[in-house]
């Protein structure tokens, strides 16, 4: 190899050089001549001499200082990287599989649970001052009595009487008797023909006073109300009740009508907007009169008073206790306790008079109360 290097030095230097020498340094003048004309000098046999002495010189010769560096061979890039090592297929741990079903949660013993307490049995002492006459518990259920909502106008085109059935069977009137006042027990109908598919000519609120020139048949009245004439179904019309005499109706603090109730006792409820008139009786005199109706019957008629719909809201109404006609004012939520079980009302109701509180002291409810006393003293001072 490197005879083969030094061969191809030698061509290259005959074929670039013009002028070469083969001899000593003593030709002169083949120097000199090469010097004028700038061409440089190769001596073969120098170059050719030390090629010959290096090959022949031995490779352990100590004389050699400078290890030759071009044998020294180049590191060798192995074909490819040897292969990652594999895991054998069984030595991975299985995944854990979750049970078929969750275990079944603890459940306390039945001895564990402490017994609710037992309320003691009534007795016939007063009752304590209730939580208050504004606990919105749930009025008991009246199947039978469907609600209404109060003051719904009453469309006589639905009304389906049973047959043979009157609506004034208990109404006993007498033509001698006309014109008569008769008031309205619910919004009804004025119709220029004593049917259901006449027109209406008016609408007469609740509690309105009629004039009837004529009991027909008892099913509609002839009626005269604000110049307008024409008829009205006679099953929500009624009488209206005896008027106190002028004067007579008072408007007492409850400090001077606690005195004048007694326990028990029975209590007339005339309601001054529908005249619905009914009975109850007082079985605690606290901050007011927690009263109950007397029989189913007043149960009822308080319930039509109230547009067949228990209610907190308040009515005007005036009690006759003992002869004197007092302005008061009810609601109609049965609620909280009661004496009586015969009467087909669970709960009680309160009544109040001038003055009175509720159990709680609900400035509102307290202000709708009074407001309805005053409304009842006001209506029926102008009867």
């Amino acid at each position: 190899m490197r005879t083969k290097l030094v061969l191809a030095g030698v061509l290259m230097a005959i074929l670039l050089t013009p002028i070469s020498v083969y001899g000593s340094d003593d030709d002169s003048y083949i120097a000199d001549f090469c010097h004028i004309l700038n061409m440089p000098i190769i001596r073969l046999d120098t170059v050719l001499g030390a090629s010959t002495n290096q090959e022949a010189a031995s490779p352990n010769n100590t004389n050699d200082t400078q290890p030759d560096t071009n044998d020294t061979p180049l590191p060798t890039i192995p074909p490819e990287l040897p292969p990652l090592p594999t895991l054998p297929p069984d030595s991975l741990p299985p995944l854990p599989t979750p049970p078929d079903s969750l275990p079944p949660l603890p459940t306390a013993p039945p001895d564990s649970l402490l017994p609710l307490p037992t309320l003691p049995p009534a007795t016939d002492d007063l009752l304590p001052e209730l939580p208050g006459d504004d606990d919105m518990l749930p009025a008991p259920d009246h199947e039978e009595l469907p609600p209404l909502p109060p003051d719904e106008e009453i469309d006589d085109d639905e009304i389906d009487l049973p047959d043979n059935e009157d609506p004034a069977d208990n109404q006993q009137y007498s033509s001698g008797e006309l014109p008569k006042i008769f008031m309205t027990t619910s919004a009804l109908n004025l119709r220029p023909t004593p049917c259901t598919s006449g027109e209406r000519l008016a609408l007469i609120p609740v509690g309105a006073r009629v004039e009837v020139t004529d009991f027909l048949c008892g099913e509609w009245f002839a009626v005269t109300h604000n110049g307008i004439s024409g008829y009205m179904y006679a099953e929500f019309l009624m009488e209206p009740p005896v008027p106190a005499a002028p004067g007579t109706v008072e408007l007492l603090d409850w400090s001077v009508v606690q005195e004048l109730i007694t326990l028990g006792t029975p209590i007339t409820i005339i309601d001054v907007r529908t005249g619905l008139t009914y009975q109850v009786a007082s079985f605690s005199n606290g901050r007011h009169a927690d009263v109950e109706p007397l029989t189913p019957e007043d149960t009822e008629i308080m319930f039509q008073a109230f547009g067949r719909n228990w209610s907190w809201a308040t009515r005007p109404v005036l009690a006759i206790i003992n002869g004197r006609t007092i302005a008061a004012s009810i609601n109609g939520m049965p609620h909280a306790g009661s004496t009586r079980h015969d009467n087909n009302m669970d709960g009680h109701i309160c009544l109040h008079f001038l003055g009175s509180r509720t159990h709680n002291g609900t400035a509102s409810h307290e202000r709708n109360h009074q407001a309805s006393i005053q409304e009842a003293f006001d209506t029926a001072s102008n009867w």
